[in-house]
């Protein structure tokens, strides 16, 4: 919020994840800490998770500048 920027989280319940905690929060909280960073106020960062069959997916979109392609 103070950024300007909302944050939005979707993921149906029901998933689990068989994995080193502390590894899978912190590897979450740098995407997340970086879409903050860079994200231009007045626009939305969102999380999502679900599933695919056997997999467990988790992406983080923001509206920032992106990585050059080279």
């Amino acid at each position: 919020e103070a950024a300007g920027v909302e944050l939005v989280a979707e993921a149906p319940t029901g998933l689990f994840v068989d994995g080193d905690r502390i590894a899978l929060r912190q590897a979450l909280a740098n995407l997340l800490a970086n879409a903050l960073r860079v994200s231009p106020a007045g626009t939305t960062v969102r999380v999502r998770a679900g599933r695919e069959g056997p997999w467990v997916w988790l992406s983080v979109e923001d509206q920032g500048p992106g990585i050059p392609a080279e």
